[in-house]
């Protein structure tokens, strides 16, 4: 898998209206840049963001961008928060066939937020 930087210019589609560009990465593409869908036995992908400094103060989320959402035309998906608990939960409840989980929900903590999943891809840190 890869790990990448990712400038708002390269993303695979805009931002909702009203959202504010933090910083964006992409994870989990083999070596001919084609996406993983999810990770297996168990593995799990921690992603930790530094809010930057003009951001500080905002209500921060971490967008997900689901390239099979919308027949497959792709969406962004806003992470859920974390629970109480600490189950891990799917990222779409309705869809049982979609192995994609949740480990750990946006958690921010100071000027970092942390999200925990088993599913590579782009992953973008928003303020509102």
């Amino acid at each position: 898998s890869q790990l990448s930087e990712t400038s708002e210019g390269d993303l695979p589609d805009r931002l909702p209206v009203g959202l504010t560009f933090g910083s964006a990465i992409t994870v989990g593409f083999d070596d001919e840049g084609n996406p993983i869908p999810v990770m297996t036995e168990g593995g799990l992908l921690t992603l930790t963001f530094v809010i930057p400094e003009e951001l500080i103060g905002k209500r921060m989320s971490i967008l997900y961008w689901d390239p099979q959402a919308e027949d497959g035309a792709g969406d962004w998906v806003e992470l859920p928060l974390e629970q109480y608990g600490g189950a891990s939960f799917p990222l779409y409840p309705d869809d049982a066939s979609d192995g994609r989980m949740i480990c750990s929900g946006f958690e921010q903590s100071g000027n970092t937020v942390t999200v925990t999943v088993n599913f590579p891809g782009v992953f973008v840190l928003v303020a509102r």
